[in-house]
């Protein structure tokens, strides 16, 4: 679990900044802030379109801007749906909830899915 405050950085992002050093413990500063390396993970495989050196928490993005819905995040998800669920079921449901919870001008906002034709991610097929 990435902390407030920690960072864990890719092995390769973790050789360029630090060299032979050891990364784990080093402090990063940039213009968002400051964080405690706190990990390394493998570096990202090239066959993804999540491209990545470095993994905060949500508390530590809450921290250094803005993340309420009037904010300039923009986050990636995926869902797994069941056979039975149609993905315009569920595009039509999660605009039903912004409207439910948004008064200004996003409540307009519309969401899509993209189906991922093919993953390589290990799961263990709970329903």
């Amino acid at each position: 679990m990435v902390l407030p405050g920690q960072v864990f950085v890719s092995a390769k992002f973790a050789q360029k900044m630090f060299g032979d050093r050891q990364a784990v413990g080093q402090e990063l500063v940039t213009g968002e802030g400051s964080w405690i390396v706190t990990g390394i993970f493998e570096i990202v495989p090239e066959n993804t379109h999540l491209y990545f050196d470095m993994v905060r928490s949500l508390e530590t993005l809450r921290e250094s801007r803005s993340m309420d819905w009037n904010g300039d995040e923009s986050f990636q998800g995926y869902l797994r749906l069941k056979k039975e669920v149609k993905p315009a079921t569920v595009e039509v449901k999660m605009g039903t909830v912004v409207k439910e919870y948004e008064k200004n001008e996003y409540a307009g906002e519309t969401y899509s899915l993209q189906p991922v034709k093919k993953s390589s991610w290990k799961t263990d097929q709970r329903k």
